[in-house]
C-alpha cells in the first residue's frame, strides 16, 4: 500500500523497493486488488506484452491517513522522535501531523509534501526517473518510499555508495 501511495505501481519497481520475493508480492497485490484498494491498469513498456500497474482506488486512498498515523507513531515511540520523513503543507511549509479535526476542517492530502530527513550523508538510494519507473543510474534519493519503514540503502541497480 505504501509503495502505491507514493506512485510506484509497476510490479518490478515495487519488488525492487521492498526487496521481497515475487510470490509474496503477487499474493499481497492480489489481496489488495480483491479488496478494491487498488486497480490494475494496463501498460506497455516497449515490448509487445501488455503488463499491469496498480493504482490506488478511492477506498485505498482513504487508508493513507492510517498509514501516516502508524508512521508517526513509530517515529515517536520506536525511533526516539526522529522521523525519517517530514510531512509538510505544500503551501505554508508547516509540519503536518495526523489528528482528529472537525468535519470539513481537514486539509486535502494533495497539499502534503514529503521531505526525507537524512541521518548520514552516505544514505542514498536511486530515485525513479519518473513516477512508477524502477530506480537506476545513481540519482540522489528524492523518493520518500524507501524511507518510511526502513532505512535508505544503496540501490543494487547502480551500486550507489
Amino acid at each position: 500500500m505504501r509503495e502505491l501511495f507514493y506512485g510506484v505501481g509497476r510490479f518490478a519497481d515495487i519488488q525492487a523497493d521492498l526487496g521481497i520475493p515475487k510470490s509474496v508480492l503477487s499474493g499481497r497485490l492480489a489481496q489488495i486488488d480483491e479488496n478494491d484498494l487498488a486497480q490494475k491498469e494496463p501498460y506497455r513498456d516497449g515490448s509487445s506484452r501488455t503488463r499491469h500497474a496498480y493504482a490506488l482506488t478511492q477506498k485505498g486512498r482513504e487508508l493513507i491517513p492510517v498509514i501516516i498515523a502508524l508512521m508517526q507513531w513509530g517515529d515517536k515511540h520506536l525511533k526516539d522522535g526522529k522521523p525519517a520523513l517530514e510531512l509538510t503543507d505544500k503551501r505554508t511549509g508547516n509540519p503536518m501531523k495526523v489528528g482528529l479535526v472537525p468535519e470539513g476542517g481537514a486539509l486535502p492530502l494533495r497539499r502534503m509534501a514529503f521531505k526525507p530527513i537524512w541521518d548520514q550523508p552516505e544514505n542514498t538510494v536511486c530515485a525513479p526517473a519518473q513516477p512508477g519507473l524502477s530506480p537506476s543510474r545513481g540519482l540522489p534519493c528524492t523518493s520518500p518510499a524507501p524511507l518510511l519503514l526502513r532505512r535508505c540503502r544503496p540501490c543494487r541497480a547502480c551500486a550507489v555508495q
